[in-house]
């Protein structure tokens, strides 16, 4: 019996410490226990068909990114009043529509001339952190997880509607983009992962979707960003195209934080981008994390949005800290995985 003791004890403590370690998997939840060179993620985790990946793809290692970061291929500076550029979505034509952290105003900018045609208030000063043009309508992000459904959004007859969610000021919401196929908007959350009281996302960065079909946040994840996968997956020589030198970038849990995410036009990938970090993280529609771009602070010193035209021309927004802010435009190569 004194033998069995301390073999029962081992036994209980190594359970709890296994435990501790993995998120729920309640349904259609991916459970996060074995490293591989993808994270474990779920899409489209509100249905039953959603998937969970638990094997490395051949995809990272046949992915050509298509964007050369290098140089970009315009700089546009922004006015002063745009020095804190938070996001911006593709409006029409060569036009984004823009939004940053102080003022609850929308402006579009001619990409073309670099100037601001046109500005509408739709709300109070805030700190809003991601736009997205769906259709004829403007959908803003607040940190703090509200939206608002802004129509006409260019007029004086602007329409507002805000709803609230159960995302809080502790989730630091700061990315919006969207998902044509589910017609539902995408925020990624800087901060916190889990939802009220809530527990077992330790270690991840969300992804929550919100119903465009009933103005609703859909409670499970869309996407998790597992950050020890990543690195066990890196280590691991999975994606062997990447630099292992990423690994010090992203060895902890509070080093990215993703500040925009967007959904490229033409492979469908999601991108999510992190200014803390910087590091841009592409994503197919499997889930499976097949790029990950480091960011050169000399270029992208604080880049907050991103946002693709329909022939894939990417923009990324830079906040200007110290001086004003910036986008900076780049061309798809011609025929990369389309």
């Amino acid at each position: 019996m004194r033998n069995f003791l301390p073999i029962l004890f081992y036994f209980l403590l190594g359970g709890l410490l296994v435990g501790c370690d993995s998120p729920p998997s309640d349904g259609n939840v991916a459970s996060a226990q074995l490293p591989t060179a993808s994270d474990r993620h779920i899409l489209g985790a509100s249905d039953t068909n959603s998937r969970s990946i638990n094997q490395p793809t051949d995809t990272a290692k046949s992915f050509v990114f298509p964007y050369n970061f290098k140089e970009p291929v315009k700089r546009i500076e922004m006015p002063h009043e745009l020095r804190e550029i938070s996001a911006l979505s593709f409006y029409k034509d060569d036009l984004l529509a823009v939004v940053q952290d102080e003022k609850g105003k929308i402006f579009i900018i001619n990409t073309t001339t670099g100037e601001v045609e046109q500005e509408n208030k739709f709300a109070q000063k805030g700190d809003y952190e991601g736009i997205e043009i769906v259709g004829d309508l403007a959908y803003v992000l607040r940190s703090d997880g509200d939206v608002y459904k802004v129509e006409d959004f260019l007029s004086e007859d602007t329409k507002v509607t805000k709803y609230e969610n159960a995302l809080r000021t502790k989730n630091d919401a700061e990315g919006l983009g969207y998902d044509p196929k589910k017609n539902w908007l995408l925020i990624s959350c800087k901060s916190s992962p889990h939802l009220g009281d809530e527990r077992g996302y330790r270690g991840h960065r969300a992804v929550y979707a919100f119903d465009l079909a009933n103005q609703s946040l859909i409670r499970k994840p869309y996407l998790l960003i597992n950050i020890a996968h990543l690195e066990a997956g890196l280590k691991e020589g999975n994606l062997t195209h990447i630099s292992k030198n990423i690994i010090k970038a992203i060895g902890s849990d509070v080093t990215f934080q993703p500040s925009a995410i967007a959904t490229h036009p033409i492979t469908g990938h999601i991108y999510v981008l992190a200014s803390v970090g910087k590091l841009l993280v592409v994503v197919d529609q499997k889930g499976e994390i097949i790029h990950l771009e480091k960011l050169k602070k000399k270029r992208f010193n604080h880049p907050e949005g991103i946002c693709f035209m329909p022939d894939g021309t990417l923009f990324i927004s830079n906040e200007g800290d110290n001086k004003d802010g910036s986008i900076l435009q780049f061309e798809m190569s011609e025929g990369v995985n389309e």
